[in-house]
């Protein structure tokens, strides 16, 4: 196991949440984790910051999916745990979520969100779309996959690649003055409403995609695919 130095009291951490999902490429990941400041894992997303190498900073919960073995090692390793009750009005993910805004991060990257039941899918998308969250940069990601909930005023670049796919989904009842560029199918000051499928499926042309936004909530979806093992 890997013991990063990280720095829990640094102000406006880069904080990585693991969220106790499932995820075929955390590897892709690693760089990402090792360069957090503050490592915090919701409840059964410690089992997976482990196997990545790392040890969490903060783990928060009510632990119902940690087995016995991987407590001791928390505690062997002096790693803060929150406990909170099974019965409980919040998600793990948003226990997780209200300790990293309280540490007034620059970023938040959320992994390990993304796959298994779909009510929680929907429910962890919607919470980082959240206007407690509005003003942190905050990305959902499984190695392949990365959300980027948004609101307007926003200019927006996305890193990826030729062929990578770029959808966005209006939260709002309306979404205006979009523009895109670094696409196929680019749009200039358009109007989108909640439900439009416009502008699902679109690719990157180049290595980066440009995105303004005068109002208006969405979300942007990256789909990154480096090997045929991205559509498996």
């Amino acid at each position: 196991m890997t013991n990063q130095a990280h720095n829990p009291t640094i102000k406006n951490p880069a904080i990585v949440i693991f969220a106790n999902g499932v995820s075929k490429h955390l590897e892709r990941h690693r760089n990402d984790v090792a360069q957090a400041d503050f490592i915090l894992c919701a409840n059964g997303g410690t089992d997976a910051c482990l196997r990545l190498g790392f040890t969490p900073d903060l783990v928060v919960g009510d632990l119902d999916s940690l087995a016995a073995e991987t407590l001791e090692l928390l505690h062997k390793n002096h790693v803060e745990i929150i406990v909170h009750p099974e019965d409980k009005n919040r998600t793990d993910l948003e226990l997780a979520l209200r300790q990293a805004v309280a540490r007034n991060p620059k970023s938040v990257l959320v992994l390990n969100a993304i796959g298994g039941r779909l009510d929680l899918l929907l429910a962890n998308i919607f919470l980082l779309a959240s206007r407690e969250l509005a003003s942190i940069p905050v990305t959902l990601a499984d190695g392949n996959q990365s959300v980027y909930p948004l609101t307007g005023p926003k200019e927006f670049t996305l890193n990826g690649r030729p062929g990578d796919t770029f959808s966005l989904v209006v939260l709002s009842d309306k979404a205006e003055g979009i523009t895109l560029g670094g696409v196929k199918w680019p749009l200039k000051n358009a109007a989108l409403t909640f439900g439009s499928t416009l502008p699902v499926s679109n690719q990157f042309m180049d290595n980066t995609a440009e995105l303004q936004m005068k109002s208006g909530s969405i979300l942007v979806f990256h789909i990154s695919h480096p090997s045929e093992e991205a559509f498996l």
